[in-house]
């Protein structure tokens, strides 16, 4: 099994990967990921804003502004599970 993680139009070539970590990884980028979806992730960052930068996955990372944040203030670093809300 391998998974596509590029493709070359001019050259007629797709990139592919047969690493483990590459194969398990819920997803690949965020086109993958639907609007509503549960997702896990780890807490990359806080910025000053308050908002959240959080890892999905090995390249996908994502922002959660304060806005959608519960009343508990999490750490960093700390697992989450949140909502896709676009």
């Amino acid at each position: 099994m391998a998974r596509v993680i590029g493709c070359n139009s001019i050259d007629g070539l797709y990139l592919v990967s047969i690493e483990q970590k590459v194969l398990n990884q819920p997803f690949s980028r965020t086109e993958d990921i639907k609007i509503g979806e549960v997702v896990k992730g780890t807490i990359d960052g806080v910025l000053d804003s308050g908002s959240l930068i959080v890892n999905l996955a090995e390249g996908v990372t994502g922002m959660v502004d304060e806005l959608h944040l519960s009343d508990i203030k999490p750490k960093h670093p700390e697992n989450i599970l949140g909502r896709v809300l676009k």
